[in-house]
């Protein structure tokens, strides 16, 4: 139904416009400009860094399905790519905000290539999805993970595992999944609008009415989830 995606489409512009333009006004999280370690953080402060992580401008792949991503096999001679994952097919890469990446890639999770995906039992659990974006914050901006692990200022010698800590990454993990989820959407009305398109002269052999069904199966669903 095309009208139907136009208006969902505005729909969704519209409540991430607001969102966006709410996540301008608050401090930035990037790595060069993470605030000094002597500031202790508030847990509002905590769910605006969040926030504002979340929706960060990055370059996006926008597409890591199982297919596109290469992992070293036991038949591989060549022990210097022992344990390097690469990334294949950035046909669709772009400037995107970091949630939708994500939201794109967690989805991929569900058995999409096979056309039947349950949303319900596949989507990552909150405990897949904490270490994920634990792990992807240490990765690229260790002054904010050190931030959340209560090390510095006031809470200086709380270290991992800390009462503090615990409580800091549990409220921005919380906060960033909820940004991921609202994101989903995106991911899965453009996979729904591509694959409209892709029916009307794509000579690939692919169901994809099919495709634009569970993705629009999967936009309602989040949609119920995170937003109603």
């Amino acid at each position: 139904d095309v009208q139907r995606a136009r208006i969902e489409l505005s729909w969704l512009r519209c409540e991430l416009g607001l969102q966006q333009k709410k996540a301008d006004s608050l401090p930035s999280t990037s790595t060069s400009t993470s605030v000094a370690l002597h500031t202790s953080l508030s847990m509002d402060d905590i769910r605006e860094r969040a926030q504002k992580f979340m929706r960060e401008i990055i370059f996006a792949h926008m597409d890591l399905q199982s297919l596109n991503i290469l992992t070293p096999t036991d038949d591989n001679h060549n022990h210097s790519n022992h344990g390097i994952i690469r990334l294949i097919d950035f046909e669709y890469a772009g400037m995107n905000a970091r949630s939708i990446d994500i939201a794109n890639t967690f989805l991929e999770c569900c058995d999409m290539n096979n056309l039947r995906p349950d949303y319900e039992a596949e989507y990552p659990t909150c405990e897949e999805q904490n270490v994920f974006l634990e792990t992807y914050v240490r990765e690229y901006d260790p002054l904010l993970a050190k931030e959340l692990d209560g090390i510095g200022g006031d809470s200086a010698g709380c270290g991992l595992g800390s009462d503090e800590g615990a409580l800091s990454w549990g409220e921005f993990l919380s906060m960033a999944r909820a940004e991921v989820g609202k994101a989903t959407l995106v991911s899965h009305l453009g996979w729904a609008c591509w694959s409209m398109v892709q029916l009307q002269g794509s000579t690939i052999d692919f169901d994809f009415a099919k495709y634009a069904e569970i993705r629009w199966n999967g936009y309602n669903f989040f949609k119920m989830k995170y937003f109603e």
